[in-house]
């Protein structure tokens, strides 16, 4: 649905998410074209979470609120703050708990459905009301709002009338499948203000039917063909695919629309060519080959890696004289990997290169300029760069995907 003649004339449409605010975006620039115009202002279009931290910016500035929002980083060490102060629990990965807890304390607000005090609770949701106890105090305490309050807060402050000069005259929602009762609180106190909000969804005119497969291998590769067969017929379709659990699924689901849309090409190849899909979650940082090289490389500056990172490291495109060096270093490993050694440092490494290896003078010059004394986030940053340098990382020729997981 395009609204974008409302949202000209001062009306703020906040979707679901990112993607949707792109797509009303572009719209709105179509249509800003087809009016005749050669410039406008920037459309109050954006998601909702983007435009509840906005607002709450602006209720700072003009003074009617107190507290600070914290950043997503730090939400998350506070977390793992009131989870490691809780000293009637020994858990073995107390960074996953922290995780799960602020997960399980999002969920809870969005849905109000926090445990009432005083109720019989098992024993992992009772050690979940303590941490959540705690970190509450530590926000009253700090004059802090998170993510997940943010909303309670600005509906607060919307109800006490102090962001009444701060507020569109109209807002509509759009992508919103079901209204979470915060959400719904908080269009209750919008309209409540005055404020003309709408909620508009697709109509549901699709046919819908149901096909069965064995695994979920056959069902990706049978639904890319299908697409396939689409975008074949009219080029100019947009297509889209809903996929539960997509953070896991991902290399799944690339990896058939790849096997279906190209056959014959390898994944550097298709990624030279340009994939003419793409998936709407991101591969995490940690996970991309380049980063994990990185990573790897500096894990062996100060320590010792085990037989899988050695091998990685041995055969990455991101190092000094990969190219040329490339049949002599995969002997290396074969021979590392015969030999059975399970862990080298650097010194190690150096003893086991082959003559004439353009590492070593790498490995050489770490081992006498590198420092491991404390120092500051910059000194240490510093020194970081400097380590892979001296390793050649990342490289030259990167691609896109590559790049941008460099840059960032």
């Amino acid at each position: 649905m395009d609204h974008s003649e409302q949202v000209a004339s001062g009306t703020v449409l906040l979707t679901v998410n990112q993607r949707l605010a792109r797509n009303h975006a572009a719209q709105y620039e179509r249509w800003q074209w087809e009016q005749g115009h050669l410039w406008w202002e920037t459309p109050a279009i954006l998601p909702l979470r983007a435009w509840l931290s906005s607002l709450h910016e602006q209720a700072i500035g003009s003074g009617a609120s107190t507290l600070t929002l914290l950043p997503e980083l730090l939400q998350q060490r506070a977390w793992r703050q009131c989870v490691e102060q809780d000293t009637g629990l020994e858990l073995l990965d107390v960074d996953a708990a922290a995780v799960g807890a602020k997960r399980a304390w999002e969920i809870a607000c969005v849905w109000q459905c926090h445990a009432i005090e005083g109720d019989y609770l098992p024993i992992d949701q009772f050690a979940w009301q303590r941490w959540a106890t705690r970190y509450r105090r530590l926000l009253d305490a700090e004059d802090w709002v998170d993510t997940a309050m943010l909303a309670d807060h600005l509906n607060a402050l919307i109800t006490q009338g102090a962001l009444h000069e701060l507020l569109p005259n109209a807002v509509i929602l759009e992508g919103f499948l079901q209204l979470p009762p915060q959400l719904q609180k908080l269009i209750e106190a919008m309209r409540a203000a005055g404020i003309n909000v709408s909620l508009t969804t697709a109509s549901p005119d699709a046919h819908v039917h149901r096909i069965c497969y064995t695994d979920d291998a056959r069902e990706m590769l049978s639904i890319a063909t299908q697409m396939r067969h689409v975008l074949e017929q009219n080029p100019q379709h947009n297509l889209g695919l809903v996929v539960p659990d997509l953070h896991n699924k991902r290399a799944a689901v690339l990896r058939a629309f790849d096997q279906v849309f190209f056959p014959t090409q390898s994944p550097r190849q298709i990624a030279e060519s340009g994939r003419p899909y793409d998936l709407s979650i991101g591969l995490p940082l940690a996970d991309t080959a380049v980063v994990q090289c990185g990573l790897s490389l500096l894990k062996l500056s100060i320590a010792s890696v085990d037989s899988t990172e050695l091998s990685a490291l041995l055969l990455s495109p991101y190092l000094i004289a990969a190219n040329s060096e490339a049949r002599r270093r995969e002997q290396m490993d074969r021979r590392l990997r015969e030999e059975r050694v399970r862990s080298l440092d650097l010194s190690g490494l150096l003893q086991h290169l082959y003559s004439g290896s353009r590492l070593a003078g790498a490995l050489k010059r770490l081992l006498k300029t590198r420092t491991r004394k404390s120092a500051t986030l910059g000194e240490w940053a510093t020194r970081f760069s400097q380590w892979l340098s001296l390793f050649g990382w990342p490289g030259k020729g990167m691609e896109s995907e590559e790049y941008q997981a460099v840059t960032v």
